[in-house]
């Protein structure tokens, strides 16, 4: 789990300097890069999550990164195709993106595993 947190914190910076605060780098660049950087994030935590006894939390892992997923790929589809969304909400799409991009969820997954295993072993 160490291990996958650190991958996850190097491709998030990786992902930050070279995508997200570039200015030199092409929109369509960018935006492929994006995805990528979301995508190997989510393989890497589900590797990081894979051999956990709390199964429920890799099933955590897995659907919330896919919803995210489909959520960007679709709004980026459909704005790209068919209507032009205001800039206000495809910044909210954006924060989504750089939320599940940063190594807060896989955090959030760990305080829960924490949690769990401290009531397990208060009896609770």
């Amino acid at each position: 789990m160490i291990l996958a947190l650190v991958i996850i914190v190097v491709l998030a910076w990786i992902e930050l300097q070279q995508y997200s605060e570039a200015v030199n780098v092409p929109e369509q660049t960018r935006k492929v890069a994006h995805i990528i950087f979301l995508i190997a994030i989510m393989l890497v935590g589900y590797w990081g999550w894979f051999a956990h006894p709390l199964k429920w939390l890799k099933n955590a892992w897995l659907l919330a990164y896919t919803a995210v997923l489909a959520i960007i790929v679709a709004f980026g589809v459909i704005h790209w195709k068919f209507y032009q969304f205001s800039i206000g909400f495809l910044d909210q799409i954006s924060l989504l993106r750089i939320f599940f991009s940063s190594p807060v969820p896989f955090l959030v997954l760990v305080v829960f595993q924490m949690r769990k295993k401290g009531a397990v072993e208060q009896g609770l």
